[in-house]
């Protein structure tokens, strides 16, 4: 299983640099399959990497095999649309993007990548979703579809050009909203389409 992340390059300041913003190609990000949390299982924050941020995605399932899959029947491969959160060590993230290094050792632990529920995409809308994030209750973000930079299918049908897709491969098509600190205690929960499909706690 392949996790995939939409993500943006990184500046030596930790900021977003204007080589990504200008891209006119997505930006994928590779996760271990052992940074998996499902479950709704509590998230433990690592205590030796600093603080830690996340971004919360929308998710989508691939469901079989593909290779150069175009767009107009990229849909015809998902199985499932959820909720993510890409759970990132910014001090370490940065600190390796300063130096021209891979990001892995910031990225690549425990929870770095949280699911939750799957809706099958014939009972929610495929092409349009809408999704909001709560912190012990409170709401922290409301995002839409609209506000993607790629859009899942173009993301499915541009990177089945450079590797094969495969049976439960996750696919993080990006988060519109800006990242959020984790803190030992919280809860999180998170709604698509009116059904919370993510409930953890940080510990």
């Amino acid at each position: 299983m392949k996790i995939m992340v939409m993500t943006e390059a990184l500046g030596a300041d930790n900021k977003v640099s204007s080589a990504a913003l200008n891209n006119k190609a997505p930006v994928l990000m590779m996760k271990t399959d052992s940074a998996l949390l499902t479950g709704g299982r509590p998230l433990f924050l690592p205590d030796d990497k600093g603080p830690i941020s996340a971004a919360c995605h929308l998710v989508v399932r691939i469901g079989r095999l593909g290779k150069s899959i175009p767009r107009r029947f990229a849909y015809r491969y998902v199985d499932g649309i959820g909720l993510g959160l890409d759970v990132r060590a910014d001090e370490v993230v940065s600190n390796l993007a300063e130096r021209g290094l891979p990001w892995d050792e910031g990225i690549n632990f425990d929870g770095g990548a949280v699911t939750g529920l799957f809706l099958p995409p014939l009972g929610a809308n495929t092409g349009f979703h809408e999704w909001t994030l709560s912190i012990d209750g409170e709401e922290k973000m409301r995002c839409s579809t609209e506000q993607l930079q790629w859009q899942a299918d173009e993301l499915i049908a541009h990177w089945s050009t450079l590797m094969q897709l495969r049976q439960g491969d996750l696919l993080f098509a990006g988060a519109p909203a800006d990242r959020f600190f984790l803190n030992i205690g919280q809860h999180v929960e998170a709604v698509l389409d009116g059904k919370s499909v993510l409930k953890f706690n940080v510990r």
